[in-house]
């Protein structure tokens, strides 16, 4: 057990739970977010656009969750509730009867040989099905630009809040080994610990203070 733990108070100890708590948190969710921009368009999970989408691409997302048909039934995604997977790998190219019988429409593809452009392919009105197999790609580079920043800008974010949790533990340690300190008489430390913990000695009542660095004193102070 740690000396300094029956010194903290209860209050102290639910603060530094929580601090470990969050620093993991935080950590964590870093990691997740490192390892999103060290992958390319083809590594793109739906739990990555599914917010994504519903906010910047309406069109794109619905289509993806199934939609209403004709009927006013509404039709869910194939796999893991979405279409996305099956429209990312070009299943419905590959296979066409397939596709029609899950849309119960025909499919359409572009009949040009060459890609739109990027602003036609994210139209209000754009069918997802008629895109190639190249316009796909294009569409999912496009988002993993606009994704990556915002991976970005929450890894920034992650690694603030960790520092900031890592500087609050820290002030409840420091004040832990405070009240340690003040119960001792003579407190020995190397160089390094001197320059370490000086602003916590500085905080210590007078106490005699023995420097010393590879087992040679260099300085005693009263």
């Amino acid at each position: 057990m740690n000396r300094t733990d029956n010194l903290k108070t209860r209050t102290e100890k639910r603060t530094e739970y929580m601090c470990h708590e969050d620093m993991e948190s935080q950590l964590g969710e870093g990691n997740e977010l490192c390892a999103s921009l060290c992958e390319g368009h083809s590594r793109i999970e739906w739990s990555q656009l599914d917010a994504f989408l519903r906010s910047h691409y309406p069109a794109y997302h619905a289509q993806f969750v199934g939609g209403t048909d004709e009927d006013g039934f509404v039709r869910v995604g194939k796999k893991r509730k979405t279409y996305f997977y099956y429209w990312k790998f070009n299943s419905d190219l590959r296979d066409r009867e397939s596709y029609q019988q899950l849309q119960g429409t025909p499919i359409i593809t572009s009949s040009t040989t060459s890609s739109r452009s990027i602003a036609e392919l994210l139209s209000a009105d754009i069918d997802i099905w008629s895109l190639s197999q190249k316009e796909r790609i294009l569409v999912l580079r496009h988002w993993e630009d606009q994704l990556r920043q915002e991976w970005i800008d929450e890894v920034v974010v992650r690694a603030q809040g960790f520092q900031d949790k890592l500087e609050e533990l820290e002030t409840v340690r420091s004040e832990c080994y405070r009240r340690l300190l003040e119960r001792v008489d003579v407190i020995g430390l190397t160089t390094t610990g001197l320059a370490k913990y000086a602003p916590l000695l500085d905080r210590v009542e007078s106490k005699t203070l023995i420097c010393e660095e590879a087992g040679e004193v260099l300085e005693v102070r009263p």
